[in-house]
């Protein structure tokens, strides 16, 4: 049987570490892994393509969302839910803490840091947008798109988990 598994994805930055991170690895498992950017698009459209793939054999799809600034997992899956989604099983929602750029640094060694000139960090999971930000500007290169391709380039899963708990789990639950 075809296997097929669609992935929603907020944003470009996303889109990239699936790209380069995620969809090698889920190929191994799905004969086709597919990207969708669901953040800029209408509730009844994303509600339509998970009715669609739910009703084909052989599809699945997982839906990954920034914590933000939820107080919980919980309250973030329930205003995707709400938000873009739909009521849709929980266990399809998959939440990075606290943002995607949290994993980008999380798959980084203290020897791809220092090749970078970023400080290394134990835990990833309180990086948000910002304090990336913050980071990369310190960066030998200081462009935030260049910075991230070199990142991705010398990206260590293994740390990642160490790194970051919700790409831990992430890993554990989809990825093994």
């Amino acid at each position: 049987m075809y296997t097929r598994l669609f992935i929603l994805i907020e944003g470009p930055d996303d889109e990239k570490f699936f790209d380069r991170v995620i969809k090698p690895i889920l190929i191994k498992k799905y004969d086709d892994v597919i990207p969708y950017k669901y953040a800029e698009r209408p509730k009844k459209k994303i509600v339509q393509l998970i009715k669609s793939v739910v009703r084909i054999e052989g599809a699945d799809f997982i839906c990954l969302a920034d914590i933000n600034n939820s107080p919980s997992i919980a309250a973030s899956k329930q205003k995707i839910q709400n938000g873009k989604i739909g009521n849709v099983d929980k266990d399809k929602i998959v939440i990075v803490i606290k943002e995607i750029e949290s994993w980008y640094i999380a798959g980084l060694d203290d020897i791809c840091c220092r090749e970078l000139g970023i400080p290394s960090c134990d835990t990833t999971d309180d990086i948000n947008k910002e304090r990336f930000n913050a980071l990369v500007s310190r960066s030998k290169d200081k462009l935030r798109m260049s910075c991230m391709s070199e990142m991705l380039k010398t990206f260590n899963v293994l740390v990642a988990k160490q790194k970051n708990e919700s790409f831990n789990y992430f890993y554990r639950e989809y990825l093994q």
